[in-house]
């Protein structure tokens, strides 16, 4: 086999030139298109894959352009191309397929209260690789599928008995700790907006850091709950 021309490698060039300004170019697009916030993101999430899928493609092409096709080293470039995207993307593919199992299996839901390893929280969204769990300090925990199969999962399910919500108190100089998990219950029950059919559920992170899990009657309604028991802890300061 002869080797390739420089006008073959030159095209190839170009072509791969032009590619990568299309793929910029979308890029750009999807960010100034008068999109719903909604769709906007959707294709940000997408666009990685679909960028991936168009690379493949071009070296698929180059190998098409620079090797006889049906030759050893056509099959040979084409195993190494395949082979190569194949490991890139293991990761990426073994989040998305445990992610399709846990689905399946309802090991979770949207609203669910979970701890997976050291993290604990409010399922947020369940993405195609990823479980986002809010966490009680209103931080965002990024779960990759892969690790959620592989570590215990604790769940508090959702409820028709009240919407979950969790947060964090940090009470420097309160009194004991029996006392103040009763002031806590206490202002919690007596917001008209607490679900009286689940008592608040109080974690002891240390001294004087309390993590409070509370259920709300309506969804719109978790902070105001949460403003009550802040509220009442505080009238209970000495």
């Amino acid at each position: 086999m002869s080797a390739p021309s420089t006008w073959e490698v030159l095209r190839v060039l170009v072509y791969g030139g032009l590619l990568y300004a299309a793929l910029r170019g979308a890029r750009f697009g999807i960010d100034v298109a008068p999109l719903s916030a909604l769709r906007r993101e959707a294709l940000r999430r997408a666009f990685p894959a679909f960028a991936g899928l168009c690379a493949v493609g071009y070296l698929l092409y180059v190998c098409g352009a620079l090797t006889e096709p049906g030759t050893p080293a056509f099959w040979i470039a084409i195993a190494i191309v395949l082979l190569g995207s194949l490991g890139a993307s293991w990761f990426a593919l073994y989040d998305m397929v445990s992610g399709v199992f846990l689905k399946l299996g309802r090991v979770c839901q949207v609203g669910d209260y979970v701890r997976v390893g050291d993290v604990q929280g409010r399922v947020e969204r369940m993405g195609a690789r990823v479980l986002v769990v809010e966490t009680a300090r209103g931080e965002e925990a990024i779960i990759p599928y892969s690790r959620v199969v592989r570590d215990s999962v604790l769940r508090t399910p959702v409820s028709e008995r009240g919407t979950l919500h969790v947060f964090e108190l940090h009470l420097p100089g309160r009194p004991a700790v029996a006392e103040t998990k009763r002031r806590i219950r206490e202002s919690a029950l007596l917001c008209h907006w607490a679900a009286v059919a689940r008592d608040p559920e109080i974690a002891v992170l240390d001294a004087d850091r309390y993590e409070v899990t509370v259920f709300a009657l309506d969804a719109d309604r978790v902070r105001e709950v949460e403003e009550a028991v802040r509220a009442g802890v505080d009238a209970s300061a000495p």
